[in-house]
């Protein structure tokens, strides 16, 4: 199994990290493509790759997208995991994983929110299709690495949403789709109001791109669901910024202005060393 990890300005949490893929039962290769970090980010991930034959350092790109091409470029596993550098994975993730894939395409696993707990506490937004969410995250999905090499892997020109692009062409394409509740990622919400903010202006601007792709995906949406589950104050905030970003991409789109880069922590005060 390759893991794939797209790190920019993870300083604080990269190592944790690599600890907890370097505890998941072998065999599995972890490739980080590292993405221009402002930060110590790759510094570390080049001395866990120096210590350990199976981390590999690659350079990422532009996009989350684009960096997670990357890694697979550089990646050898006919299964491949995704997570982001600011996760932490449970110790039973890979195994949890492997069990789950059987016959399946794609695996789901269950993503645990930890940190400031207005954030940690917010629901996703969920999208389906069918029986599935395609919101589920790339920072907890296993995917067969046949299935991506037919998809064309992620598409790096989307700034957010790459995940729930890649979900629905699998879906389109007759992927079978499993949820693992035993493969546990712990992510780490936003830690400030201004981090909170920009990420869901991000998302607004991702769910739009998306629908440029895809065409309208009202339909994918359960209303009464995602109105019980968005009911706090900061949940109604994040509505109206994203509809704010969703409405802004719009009006870009229509005069030819070009997506905003893409969303990223602010680089993190240095690490104690």
């Amino acid at each position: 199994m390759s893991i794939v990890v797209p790190a920019r300005n993870a300083e604080p949490w990269i190592a944790k990290l690599l600890d907890s893929l370097l505890a998941q039962a072998p065999p599995v290769e972890i490739v980080v493509a590292e993405a221009g970090s402002r930060d110590r980010t790759r510094e570390i991930a080049a001395r866990y790759a120096a210590r350990h034959r199976n981390v590999l350092l690659v350079q990422g790109g532009e996009t989350a997208g684009a960096s997670r091409n990357a890694a697979l470029e550089g990646a050898s596993g006919a299964l491949v995991a995704f997570i982001d550098a600011d996760c932490r994975a449970d110790r039973g993730w890979t195994p949890a994983l492997r069990h789950a894939v059987g016959a399946a395409d794609v695996v789901i696993g269950k993503t645990v929110m930890i940190g400031p707990r207005p954030f940690a506490a917010l629901r996703r937004v969920e999208m389906w299709c069918g029986d599935h969410e395609v919101t589920a995250p790339a920072c907890n999905l296993l995917y067969r690495r046949a299935l991506l090499r037919t998809l064309g892997g992620f598409d790096p020109a989307l700034r957010t949403a790459e995940d729930i692009d890649l979900n629905l062409r699998a879906l389109a394409a007759g992927a079978r789709m499993v949820v693992a509740e035993d493969a546990v990622v712990y992510s780490r919400a936003r830690d400030t109001a201004a981090g909170f903010a920009l990420q869901a202006w991000f998302n607004g601007v991702g769910r739009r791109q998306l629908a440029l792709k895809h065409g309208s995906l009202w339909h994918r949406y359960r209303l009464g669901a995602v109105l019980r589950g968005q009911c706090t104050g900061w949940a109604i905030l994040r509505l109206a910024i994203g509809a704010a970003g969703y409405a802004w991409s719009a009006l870009a789109a229509a005069r030819g202005v070009s997506p905003p880069g893409r969303p990223s922590r602010p680089s993190p005060r240095p690490a104690p060393r």
